[in-house]
């Protein structure tokens, strides 16, 4: 690879070792007895890969997995025990953004020293000053010193910085989450631009979606290891379904679930309705799927059977007044030996935009962890329609999740429950439903696609 002149970033068997000591007087006394006390302790070991020119690799795991420490040697910050890395090209690090600002510096002055650091010279700063100066967006602070800033100007700028000075190799950890929420489409947008422009990319990050965005292959790091490499949606899958590290008060309350689990799964082949469910429509009220599209991401794993759209006294019903309750019925059957099901709504406008989307995961519903094959599952979601009037559609998903999820739903991150799912099978655009202005009380309750719920409260006072 070191002769092949569209390899931009070539990593061959990196390891960084450190020495660690039970206690701190055991560092001082192995200087002077000039004999090992101490112990290795591996934070990255054996890990080699390639990124090409245009391309971008992705690079995930959890706290401790060895990220931080791989991205510090190929920036040159540190040195490996083990192996080499090359790096062919102007190489922009988005580490420690703001680290090698001068804090007396202002903001031009410092886009200067860092395009020096950069390996440009004056003129070709200059050339990108102005572009740095806009997509920083922090007006006339560029020329007031950078210990003036708030801390999402400083980002802003040497997020700008690194960006726009033209590198071969872009290397980012989690960089393309600062600023607002505008910020990040423009550093996005950016970032598809310079992979347009052959830049190469390393992207560590936490989320997902950027990984599938962006990435064209995936590395996933497990104490220090590359335990999968290659495609993007198996390694993210492998990723959701890895348990993230956990204090040691969770892990007893882990091994207690998994007890229990163990427990239900015995008998989860005898679940047949839902526990609290008291109506269940009659056969003539569920929806003809033949138009629906179906989309089967795993064979024989889970099927929808039925459908049903009806009002809260269980008649079928494709018209609803504004702020109405409607109830989805959806029944299912499991194929084969499931873990923790999570079946997903999804409301579109006509044109196509998503109101409204979870899962029976998200909302808690109490799906057993664990299902049998053949397995009828039957679930009601009711559902107040507090939305514009207009023409809606529905679409009904499967996926499934590692059995100990919903037990760590308030420790885990959402990118790490959306890698943790499998999709199984999609009903796309299940039915269709009418919703219309109220026949009675106030016939413009709000205006937009959806009524939020709001509070407003007010003081008077005698103005002097």
């Amino acid at each position: 690879m070191r002769d092949d002149p569209t390899v931009a970033i070539a990593a061959e068997r990196l390891g960084k070792c450190y020495e660690i000591f039970d206690r701190p007087a055991d560092r001082l006394k192995q200087m002077l007895l000039r004999r090992s006390l101490g112990r290795p302790f591996w934070a990255l070991q054996d890990v080699s890969f390639t990124v090409r020119k245009g391309e971008a690799l992705g690079v995930v795991g959890h706290n401790g997995a060895g990220k931080s420490t791989l991205l510090q040697i190929l920036a040159g910050a540190l040195k490996p025990t083990t192996g080499e890395a090359l790096l062919r090209g102007r190489v922009a690090s988005l580490l420690e953004l703001g680290s090698g600002f001068l804090p007396d510096f202002t903001g031009r002055e410092n886009v200067f020293v860092n395009g020096t650091a950069l390996g440009l010279s004056t003129r070709e700063v200059e050339q990108r000053l102005d572009e740095i100066r806009d997509f920083a967006e922090i007006g006339e602070f560029f020329d007031q010193p950078v210990k003036t800033y708030s801390s999402g100007m400083f980002v802003r700028l040497a997020f700008a910085v690194q960006a726009c000075l033209s590198p071969d190799i872009l290397i980012v950890d989690e960089a393309l989450a600062v600023g607002d929420i505008f910020f990040q489409q423009k550093c996005h947008a950016h970032m598809a631009g310079l992979l347009d422009k052959g830049v190469a990319i390393l992207l560590v990050t936490h989320d997902v979606q950027a990984v599938r965005k962006y990435c064209s292959s995936v590395i996933l790091l497990e104490n220090g290891r590359v335990t999968h490499q290659g495609e993007v949606e198996t390694g993210l899958r492998l990723y959701g379904n890895s348990r993230p590290t956990l204090a040691k008060g969770l892990e007893a309350s882990a091994a207690v679930s998994d007890e229990t689990r163990t427990a239900s799964a015995s008998h989860s082949a005898s679940v047949d309705e839902a526990g609290d469910m008291d109506f269940w429509p009659p056969d003539e009220a569920f929806l003809p799927l033949d138009a629906a599209q179906s989309i089967v991401a795993e064979e024989e794993s889970v099927r929808i059977d039925r459908v049903a759209l009806c009002t809260p006294a269980g008649s079928p019903c494709r018209m609803f007044e504004q702020g109405q309750y409607a109830h989805f019925f959806i029944e299912v059957t499991t194929l084969r030996d499931v873990e923790q099901l999570a079946i997903g709504l999804t409301i579109n406008t006509k044109d196509n935009l998503p109101l409204y989307c979870t899962n029976s995961l998200l909302t808690r519903s109490g799906i057993p962890a664990t299902l049998g094959r053949d397995v009828r599952l039957r679930l009601c979601w009711k559902m107040r329609l507090p939305v514009a009037c207009g023409d809606y559609t529905f679409s009904v998903g499967i996926g499934e999740h590692p059995s100990w999820i919903a037990e760590q739903l308030e420790y885990i991150s959402a990118e790490t429950l959306i890698a943790s799912g499998k999709p199984l099978f999609s009903l796309l655009k299940a039915g269709s439903f009418v919703v219309c202005k109220p026949s009675h009380g106030l016939q413009i309750p709000f205006i937009g696609l959806v009524d939020i719920e709001t509070d407003i409260s007010f003081r008077t006072s005698q103005s002097q």
